[in-house]
């Protein structure tokens, strides 16, 4: 049995990781499944997995081509991708209804019909609990384990984030700029000011924890 194998089993044992967690970050690293049973069932006692053995190229008839690796999604990556997916529902079911109560209360207009506002409602009553829960399900496996900031999903997860809600809140700010410049007055100013703030006070507060997040933890 291969001794980096061993060793960093032992030493993620010795740091009060389950076997769960061990195998998910060995696979994460591209270590095959049997080998990882094998090893954990040896009854063994590097925080960074180690490289897996070198895998020979497998071969066609046609052309000599290595095979591609492919990478297993850890249970706790699963979570965090659970996770970001409600949060994303989350905000844009309330940002729906914030902007669809502006319309109605200052332009006594309603652009959506009713079933749409059901809708929200349903997306956000069902959502925002499910991010609550994994939010802090994750955040007290963090507390206890700190190599999980720097699960492969976690990290790809934020970074989309980022990305998704930078582009949003700078669409915002383009086109408030914009209305501006074309001397929209009167009431539709003071809404659009308000949608304007609405978004951005929804996707910049979720750009501005994870950007913290992500560089307070040096990932």
């Amino acid at each position: 049995m291969n001794q980096d194998l061993i060793d960093y089993i032992k030493q993620a044992r010795a740091h009060n990781n389950d076997n769960e967690t061990i195998k998910g970050s060995l696979i994460t690293a591209g270590w095959e499944e049997k080998i990882v049973d094998s090893a954990l069932k040896a009854n063994l006692d590097l925080i960074v997995p180690p490289p897996p053995p070198h895998q020979p190229l497998q071969h066609t008839s046609e052309n000599a081509k290595p095979i591609a690796v492919v990478q297993n999604m850890s249970t706790r990556g699963i979570e965090y991708v659970i996770m970001f997916i409600a949060l994303g529902a989350s905000a844009i079911s309330l940002g729906f209804l914030l902007h669809n109560m502006v319309d109605r209360s200052i332009l006594n207009v309603n652009n959506f019909d009713d079933s749409f506002i059901s809708v929200s409602s349903a997306a956000l009553l069902v959502s925002l609990p499910i991010f609550a829960l994994l939010f802090l399900r994750l955040k007290r496996a963090e507390l206890k384990d700190a190599a999980l900031y720097h699960d492969p999903s976690r990290r790809k997860a934020i970074q989309l984030t980022l990305i998704i809600t930078f582009l949003i809140g700078l669409y915002v700010v383009i086109s408030y700029v914009y209305s501006l410049l074309n001397s929209i007055n009167g009431t539709n100013a003071v809404a659009n000011l308000i949608h304007s703030f609405i978004t951005l006070v929804i996707s910049g507060g979720i750009f501005t924890y994870y950007w913290r997040d992500i560089h307070h933890k040096g990932q």
